[in-house]
Protein backbone atom coordinates (compact mmCIF):
# COMPACT_ATOMS: atom_id res chain seq x y z
CA UNK A 1 0.00 0.00 0.00
CA UNK A 2 1.45 3.36 -1.00
CA UNK A 3 1.75 6.28 1.37
CA UNK A 4 -1.12 8.39 -0.15
CA UNK A 5 -3.48 5.40 -0.17
CA UNK A 6 -2.55 4.60 3.47
CA UNK A 7 -3.34 8.18 4.51
CA UNK A 8 -6.61 8.10 2.58
CA UNK A 9 -7.51 4.75 4.22
CA UNK A 10 -6.80 6.11 7.72
CA UNK A 11 -8.80 9.28 7.04
CA UNK A 12 -11.81 7.19 5.89
CA UNK A 13 -11.53 5.00 9.00
CA UNK A 14 -11.25 8.07 11.25
CA UNK A 15 -14.30 9.64 9.61
CA UNK A 16 -16.43 6.51 10.18
CA UNK A 17 -15.21 5.96 13.75
CA UNK A 18 -17.79 7.25 16.25
CA UNK A 19 -15.96 6.31 19.44
CA UNK A 20 -15.16 9.31 21.65
CA UNK A 21 -17.40 11.77 19.76
CA UNK A 22 -19.28 12.76 22.96
CA UNK A 23 -16.08 13.90 24.57
CA UNK A 24 -15.13 15.95 21.52
CA UNK A 25 -18.60 17.51 21.30
CA UNK A 26 -18.58 18.31 24.99
CA UNK A 27 -15.20 19.99 24.75
CA UNK A 28 -16.42 22.07 21.83
CA UNK A 29 -19.75 23.16 23.35
CA UNK A 30 -18.87 23.45 27.06
CA UNK A 31 -17.26 26.93 26.88
CA UNK A 32 -20.30 28.26 25.02
CA UNK A 33 -22.64 26.65 27.54
CA UNK A 34 -20.73 28.15 30.50
CA UNK A 35 -20.71 31.57 28.84
CA UNK A 36 -24.47 31.34 28.28
CA UNK A 37 -25.16 30.53 31.93
CA UNK A 38 -22.89 33.34 33.15
CA UNK A 39 -24.40 35.83 30.68
CA UNK A 40 -27.88 34.93 31.89
CA UNK A 41 -26.78 35.48 35.49
CA UNK A 42 -25.30 38.89 34.61
CA UNK A 43 -28.45 40.01 32.74
CA UNK A 44 -30.72 38.90 35.59
CA UNK A 45 -28.45 40.61 38.14
CA UNK A 46 -28.44 43.81 36.06
CA UNK A 47 -32.24 43.88 35.85
CA UNK A 48 -32.50 43.11 39.57
CA UNK A 49 -30.15 45.98 40.38
CA UNK A 50 -32.01 48.41 38.11
CA UNK A 51 -35.36 47.39 39.63
CA UNK A 52 -34.00 47.80 43.16
CA UNK A 53 -32.67 51.25 42.22
CA UNK A 54 -36.08 52.29 40.90
CA UNK A 55 -37.93 50.99 43.97
CA UNK A 56 -35.54 52.77 46.32
CA UNK A 57 -35.97 55.99 44.31
CA UNK A 58 -39.77 55.82 44.67
CA UNK A 59 -39.48 55.14 48.40
CA UNK A 60 -37.12 58.05 49.02
CA UNK A 61 -39.23 60.39 46.87
CA UNK A 62 -42.34 59.40 48.81
CA UNK A 63 -40.47 59.98 52.07
CA UNK A 64 -39.52 63.51 50.97
CA UNK A 65 -43.06 64.28 49.81
CA UNK A 66 -44.46 63.43 53.26
CA UNK A 67 -42.12 65.71 55.20
CA UNK A 68 -43.67 68.47 57.31
CA UNK A 69 -40.48 70.44 57.95
CA UNK A 70 -37.81 72.19 55.93
CA UNK A 71 -35.00 70.13 54.54
CA UNK A 72 -31.30 70.83 54.67
CA UNK A 73 -27.92 69.37 53.72
CA UNK A 74 -27.96 66.94 56.68
CA UNK A 75 -31.34 65.60 55.58
CA UNK A 76 -30.14 65.10 52.00
CA UNK A 77 -26.94 63.39 53.21
CA UNK A 78 -29.12 61.19 55.43
CA UNK A 79 -31.19 60.25 52.37
CA UNK A 80 -27.92 59.34 50.65
CA UNK A 81 -26.96 57.05 53.54
CA UNK A 82 -30.42 55.42 53.46
CA UNK A 83 -30.10 54.97 49.70
CA UNK A 84 -26.67 53.40 50.11
CA UNK A 85 -27.95 51.07 52.86
CA UNK A 86 -31.05 49.98 50.93
CA UNK A 87 -28.97 49.28 47.84
CA UNK A 88 -26.81 46.89 49.84
CA UNK A 89 -23.72 49.09 49.75
CA UNK A 90 -22.26 46.99 46.91
CA UNK A 91 -21.80 49.95 44.61
CA UNK A 92 -21.39 53.71 44.66
CA UNK A 93 -24.62 55.72 44.88
CA UNK A 94 -25.55 59.39 44.76
CA UNK A 95 -28.71 61.46 44.62
CA UNK A 96 -29.97 64.98 43.96
CA UNK A 97 -33.18 66.51 45.34
CA UNK A 98 -34.76 69.50 43.60
CA UNK A 99 -37.93 71.47 44.29
CA UNK A 100 -39.31 73.48 41.37
CA UNK A 101 -42.52 75.23 40.38
CA UNK A 102 -44.32 76.35 37.25
CA UNK A 103 -45.24 79.97 36.53
CA UNK A 104 -47.94 80.16 33.89
CA UNK A 105 -47.60 83.89 33.17
CA UNK A 106 -43.89 83.46 32.35
CA UNK A 107 -44.48 80.02 30.79
CA UNK A 108 -41.43 78.81 32.67
CA UNK A 109 -40.25 76.46 35.44
CA UNK A 110 -38.44 78.06 38.35
CA UNK A 111 -36.02 76.42 40.74
CA UNK A 112 -36.89 76.77 44.44
CA UNK A 113 -33.85 74.84 45.68
CA UNK A 114 -31.61 71.89 44.87
CA UNK A 115 -29.13 69.84 46.87
CA UNK A 116 -27.13 66.68 46.26
CA UNK A 117 -25.05 64.20 48.18
CA UNK A 118 -21.29 64.65 48.36
CA UNK A 119 -19.42 63.15 45.45
CA UNK A 120 -22.49 63.10 43.24
CA UNK A 121 -23.86 65.42 40.62
CA UNK A 122 -23.80 69.12 41.54
CA UNK A 123 -27.07 70.75 42.64
CA UNK A 124 -29.15 72.16 39.82
CA UNK A 125 -29.23 75.87 39.08
CA UNK A 126 -31.81 77.84 37.10
CA UNK A 127 -29.47 77.56 34.09
CA UNK A 128 -29.03 73.78 34.39
CA UNK A 129 -32.68 73.08 35.20
CA UNK A 130 -33.36 72.33 31.52
CA UNK A 131 -31.55 68.98 31.90
CA UNK A 132 -34.48 67.52 33.90
CA UNK A 133 -37.39 69.41 32.33
CA UNK A 134 -38.09 66.84 29.59
CA UNK A 135 -38.97 64.35 32.36
CA UNK A 136 -41.24 66.80 34.26
CA UNK A 137 -45.01 66.45 33.72
CA UNK A 138 -47.30 69.35 32.84
CA UNK A 139 -48.07 71.46 35.90
CA UNK A 140 -50.77 73.97 36.85
CA UNK A 141 -49.82 77.55 37.66
CA UNK A 142 -47.93 77.65 40.97
CA UNK A 143 -47.69 73.87 41.38
CA UNK A 144 -44.51 72.58 42.99
CA UNK A 145 -42.88 69.21 42.46
CA UNK A 146 -40.01 67.30 43.98
CA UNK A 147 -37.55 65.89 41.46
CA UNK A 148 -35.38 63.13 42.90
CA UNK A 149 -32.53 61.91 40.72
CA UNK A 150 -30.63 58.80 41.77
CA UNK A 151 -27.52 57.16 40.36
CA UNK A 152 -26.14 53.73 41.14
CA UNK A 153 -22.95 52.30 39.63
CA UNK A 154 -23.20 48.73 38.40
CA UNK A 155 -20.21 46.46 37.93
CA UNK A 156 -21.22 43.07 36.47
CA UNK A 157 -19.92 40.06 38.40
CA UNK A 158 -18.63 38.39 35.21
CA UNK A 159 -17.30 39.77 31.93
CA UNK A 160 -19.86 38.50 29.42
CA UNK A 161 -20.47 41.51 27.19
CA UNK A 162 -22.09 43.98 29.61
CA UNK A 163 -19.74 46.76 30.68
CA UNK A 164 -19.76 48.81 33.85
CA UNK A 165 -22.60 51.32 33.81
CA UNK A 166 -24.53 53.73 35.97
CA UNK A 167 -28.24 53.22 36.46
CA UNK A 168 -30.02 56.55 36.81
CA UNK A 169 -33.62 57.36 37.64
CA UNK A 170 -35.67 60.52 37.88
CA UNK A 171 -38.68 60.39 40.18
CA UNK A 172 -41.19 63.24 40.23
CA UNK A 173 -43.54 63.63 43.22
CA UNK A 174 -45.85 66.35 44.52
CA UNK A 175 -45.48 67.50 48.13
CA UNK A 176 -48.30 65.91 50.12
CA UNK A 177 -48.74 67.99 53.26
CA UNK A 178 -47.04 71.30 52.51
CA UNK A 179 -47.55 73.58 49.53
CA UNK A 180 -43.83 74.28 49.53
CA UNK A 181 -41.10 72.28 51.22
CA UNK A 182 -38.58 74.75 52.51
CA UNK A 183 -34.81 74.45 52.46
CA UNK A 184 -32.59 75.65 55.29
CA UNK A 185 -28.80 75.35 54.76
CA UNK A 186 -28.35 75.28 58.54
CA UNK A 187 -30.29 72.02 58.97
Amino acid sequence: MSMPSRIAHRLRRFRRDEAGSYVAETLLILPLLIWGVLATLVYVDGYRTQTANLRISYSLSDMISRTRTSLGPNYVDGLGRIYDHLSGGRSSTSLRVTLLHWNKSDDKHYLDWSDSTDGGQPPLTQETLSTVLPRVPTLFDGDRIIVLETWMDYDPPFKTGIDKRTFGNITVTSPRFLAKIGYDPAL
